[in-house]
């Protein structure tokens, strides 16, 4: 293990927690305070863009007061490193997984579990919101989930409200998670965090992003257009409010539905669904009907991921996981088993019970 000093405190690494294209992360021990932090280094990054986007990130999370659910900054500077002077945020050490993990689990957590994370994530962008800061890249990879509470960390492309607009003439952000107004480049305000929160509420809940065909088969070009232009499809089934809360986060206004004033609003309507929801997994009231994804036209269809009648036992459909199902979910023969003796699907149609 080997020791580096930042902003007058000493670290002892004790091993890698990341590595990407730009940077890596560390697990390490603060020897002052005695506790693990996670160290942020931006490789190769002085001078450009990148090294730009890193310290704002440092800027915009000094900003934001202490609370559950969004990672602390305790220092920034630079650090010799691989043989080079690299930028790097100190940061509290989060043990956990990501909610991308769980999306791609077979063993994935209820319906009141991802609902309720959801609404914890609206609620960590409300204390954001409320220091003028938009995160522009709320996603499940962006969500650890860590003692059943989720924390909404990378902060690298965060901006101030009156500042959320694109320099660069191309949307900043992941495509599938993306507002029309973020696809756009119009400035921006919190409720394009909220409906990047809808988009991943939709993916957990059916496996599928609300535009999954542009997403699979017209490329990124096509997504920005459609995203910008269309409606997404709503849900129906389940909790009787799943509707509408859906409505509101992908705003969906030709179905009545306003969308959320603000994230603190927005967690209600979760917090609400996962109530609801976790009676009928406790069978204190009765199953709830299957999950089913509503097209523009009206028509609904079963979701990609089997899922979901909400406190009930089902049985298990092969053929559905042979279709249009992501990678994710085919897996082997063994995989499939796995899956039916823990969850028993069943793929219903609309008016079969």
């Amino acid at each position: 293990m080997r020791s580096i000093a930042i902003g007058g405190s000493e670290y002892v690494v004790e091993g890698e927690l990341g590595r990407g294209g730009m940077g890596i992360v560390l697990k390490a021990r603060d020897l002052n305070l005695d506790r693990h932090v996670a160290i942020k280094l931006m490789l190769d990054a002085s001078g450009t863009i990148d090294a730009e986007l890193f310290r704002r990130e440092g800027r915009m999370l000094a900003k934001l007061p202490p609370d559950r659910g969004i990672v602390p900054v305790h220092a920034a500077d630079e650090v010799w490193w691989e043989g080079k002077r690299q930028l790097c945020l100190v940061m509290g050490f989060i043990e956990g997984r990501s909610l991308a993990h769980y999306a791609r689990d077979p063993n994935f957590p209820t319906v009141s579990a991802l609902a309720t994370w959801c609404a914890q994530t609206c609620e960590a962008l409300a204390i954001a919101h409320a220091q003028g800061v938009i995160h522009r890249d709320v996603k499940p990879s962006n969500i650890i989930i860590s003692d059943n509470h989720a924390w909404l960390i990378d902060f690298g492309i965060s901006s101030p409200q009156a500042d959320s607009s694109s320099a660069s003439g191309f949307p900043i952000g992941t495509p599938p998670y993306m507002s029309p107004e973020q696809a756009s480049l119009i400035p921006l305000t919190g409720l394009s965090d909220l409906y990047s929160v809808g988009v991943m509420f939709f993916e957990l809940l059916t496996g599928e992003l609300p535009f999954q065909h542009q997403v699979q088969n017209d490329g990124w070009a096509s997504y920005l257009m459609t995203v910008r232009t269309e409606y997404p499809p709503s849900l129906a089934g389940g909790p009787a409010n799943l509707g509408a809360v859906m409505d509101s986060l992908l705003r969906r206004v030709k179905s009545g539905h306003l969308p959320f004033p603000d994230a603190v609003s927005a967690a209600r309507g979760l917090r609400d669904i996962a109530s609801i929801c976790r009676a009928a997994e406790a069978g204190k009231i009765a199953p709830l009907p299957p999950i089913k994804i509503i097209d523009d036209l009206g028509y609904a269809r079963t979701p990609a991921r089997g899922m979901v009648e909400v406190g009930a036992d089902f049985s298990y459909s092969p053929e559905r996981l042979d279709g249009d199902t992501p990678e994710w979910a085919r897996g082997s023969d063994d995989t499939r088993m796995d899956w039916q003796r823990k969850y028993r699907f069943r793929n219903r149609r609309l008016g079969n019970g």
